[in-house]
């Protein structure tokens, strides 16, 4: 159960640090994007 559990953790705290880079990725692009416009 506390093995499972601690993948369980292990992926979600991949998982939500994945969709932090790229969310900041997209929002850099975005403003570069602007900016050049």
């Amino acid at each position: 159960m506390s093995l499972t559990f601690l993948v369980g953790n292990l992926c979600l705290k991949y998982f939500m640090d994945a969709i932090s880079t790229w969310i900041s990725g997209a929002l850099i692009t975005l403003l570069t994007t602007c900016s050049i416009c």
